[in-house]
């Protein structure tokens, strides 16, 4: 089969304090958010598949803080997951949501340089990451994973 590119959706802040966001007025055809969620489950599972993956992590249903590809990529990674046969687990967007938390902050620098290859996104600058509209936060390293449907 050709090869699937996926490009970004972009996206706005959908609220003055910048923390939830929303899609882009300009995203292209072959913008992820746009994607047959079929093919982008199908596109993670070989991927998983090719890297050995004994399980997939991915943002729950709000998408961490909205963005579009975010929201677009969790049915199609639960799916895959399951295609696999493999455990999922999602990044809950509610902190008090029940599951496991892992906290990183042992692993700073290697969380940052995982977002230096995000350098079409966002830039790192010590423990921040400046997004490519001017947004800055704190880069995280406290997550809550759960299984999908637990409160």
């Amino acid at each position: 089969r050709p090869s699937r590119h996926y490009t970004d959706s972009g996206m706005r802040w959908c609220d003055a304090a910048e923390t939830l966001a929303g899609p882009g007025e300009n995203a292209g055809a072959d913008a992820l958010s746009l994607a047959d969620p079929a093919e982008v489950a199908a596109d993670i599972a070989a991927y998983a598949r090719a890297v050995g993956a004994d399980l997939v992590i991915s943002y729950d249903d709000a998408g961490g803080y909205g963005h579009p590809d975010h929201v677009a990529l969790a049915a199609p990674s639960r799916a895959a997951a399951s295609e696999l046969g493999v455990p999922f687990l999602e990044i809950a967007t509610d902190p008090d949501s029940a599951g496991h938390t892992v906290e990183t902050h042992h692993q700073l620098e290697r969380v940052a340089e995982a977002l230096r290859h995000h350098r079409t996104q966002l830039v790192v600058e010590g423990d921040q990451v400046v997004h490519v509209g001017g947004q800055r936060q704190a880069i995280q390293l406290v997550f809550t994973l759960r299984e999908p449907g637990a409160s």
